[in-house]
């Protein structure tokens, strides 16, 4: 949500979403534990639901308002990776020349293949049947509810503010050896069968339905010339929690950025580079710990269970916990720390380092996220230095002095842990770039240095082209 208010359509998609409250978890004894969760310090401090409809459309009409029209029904059936270009091939035979392809274009990523970029993985065995279900009347539970049975897990999870519309996750993977459908199952049977717990009422209409069989991969690399990847095309996991859709839009946050940059002549090539570096071990991370929740889930043998269903009981009752656990669904505490084209001259025992998402808070009645721009660097400046002449390479930088001692100024500094004298570079991305100290102001430089390069030709191709 953070990544989409900074390309304006977060305001738009909040009034269009559900605010997911507490989750609770049955097995065939009970009640297992609630999770709630834990709200961060965001300016969407909610987890939201909406159908991926309304925010294609919504991208669509922001696209619209910047110039960019999408292209509806257009295949791209091949691409070309050349030197210094690339060609789209389309359905209709017609060609067109790029300077870059992203390939947004899902599993079966016609651009990664074009591209020559493995796809590595495994499919698990192991098969969901899903269904959007409005139910005769609401019910009786909280928003999102799992079943932890003998066959495997079944969560129902409101998708709309009428509270007889939810989505069905089942684990038929016992059942999907001989049905080879999503209409060789009934989903009343399913949910008399596995949802008794949830005592659910009766089934008004099946709104959609689908099969899917899980399949864990990713794409070796990111990039390969000119050719970009992200979303599914990059990696594909069990849908659990969100945690694909928020992954591909944050892949594409980190590229584009970096991509404009460059376009516009203020950067120099090898900050393209730092896309895949950045992005694919989170890619690894998210799809290990989504891995993690489906093998936990799946566990037929009763002593392990037992284990599971016990230490989820003990989750539940630490506000700790269930914190770590909802920062992680969030995706908040991704990092890119460690890395040499970050800059860290003053050592934080705490958060707020090189490479960590920008802490957000109040400053002078706003939110110091609205502060930030998806197309400029922002300087933080903490305490009251002198002012001082900043060579910014060309680069788009604005500055932000927070010299203030009272409530807002001292929760910031506290989020930051940062005293007087303390420089804070965050990225078009939300993302730290450098931390360091006044008396460093000459690094500083030097590292807007690193990332600017003199201007390019000019270009007569046809841009860029998302394919998806």
């Amino acid at each position: 949500m953070e990544a989409l208010d900074r390309l304006g359509v977060a305001r738009d998609l909040e009034t269009h979403s559900l605010r997911l409250g507490a989750s609770v978890v049955y097995n065939e004894r009970g009640l297992v534990g609630r999770l709630d969760p834990y709200p961060p310090e965001s300016r969407f401090p909610h987890t939201y639901v909406a159908s991926q409809s309304v925010l294609d459309d919504l991208l669509a009409e922001r696209a619209r308002c910047l110039g960019v029209q999408v292209e509806w029904n257009t295949e791209c059936t091949g691409v070309e990776n050349r030197a210094d270009e690339t060609v789209a091939t389309f359905a209709d035979g017609s060609r067109t020349i790029y300077d870059w392809v992203i390939g947004a274009d899902g599993a079966h990523s016609t651009v990664r293949g074009a591209a020559g970029i493995a796809f590595e993985g495994f499919g698990t065995g192991q098969a969901f049947y899903l269904a959007d279900l409005k139910l005769e009347s609401p019910l009786s539970t909280d928003m999102s509810a799992t079943v932890l049975g003998r066959e495997g897990p079944m969560m129902m999870m409101r998708i709309s503010e009428d509270p007889r519309q939810w989505r069905l996750f089942v684990d038929v993977t016992e059942h999907a050896k001989e049905k080879d459908d999503e209409d060789s199952f009934d989903p009343a049977e399913l949910l008399r069968a596995r949802g008794a717990r949830l005592s659910a009422p009766q089934i008004n209409d099946v709104e959609w339905r689908s099969l899917y069989r899980v399949q864990v991969r990713h794409a070796r690399a990111y990039r390969s010339g000119r050719v970009f990847l992200a979303g599914d095309a990059a990696h594909v996991f069990p849908p659990f929690g969100g945690q694909g859709m928020n992954t591909g839009i944050l892949d594409a946050f980190n590229l584009c950025w970096k991509l404009a940059l460059f376009e516009r002549g203020l950067a120099d090539s090898r900050l393209l580079e730092t896309y895949h570096a950045e992005r694919w071990p989170i890619g690894a991370q998210v799809i290990a710990e989504v891995e993690q929740r489906r093998r936990s889930f799946a566990l037929r043998n009763p002593l392990a269970r037992a284990a599971r269903d016990a230490a989820f009981w003990l989750l539940t009752r630490s506000r700790f916990l269930e914190r770590r656990v909802s920062r992680q669904l969030s995706q908040l505490d991704q990092h890119y720390r460690d890395r040499s084209w970050l800059s860290e001259q003053t050592n934080s025992s705490r958060s707020a380092r090189a490479g960590d998402r920008a802490p957000d808070g109040v400053w002078q009645g706003r939110r110091l996220h609205e502060l930030f721009s998806p197309t400029a660097f922002t300087l933080i400046v903490f305490g009251k230095t002198a002012e001082r002449h900043l060579d910014r390479h060309g680069l788009p930088v604005t500055m932000i002095r927070i010299n203030s001692d009272q409530e807002e100024g001292t929760r910031l500094r506290r989020a930051y842990d940062a005293g007087d004298g303390t420089l804070i570079l965050v990225r078009p991305d939300g993302h730290i770039g450098f931390r360091g100290r006044t008396d460093d102001w000459g690094i500083l430089e030097r590292y807007l240095g690193t990332i600017h390069r003199a201007p390019p030709a000019d270009r007569n191709k046809g841009g860029i082209t998302a394919v998806h």
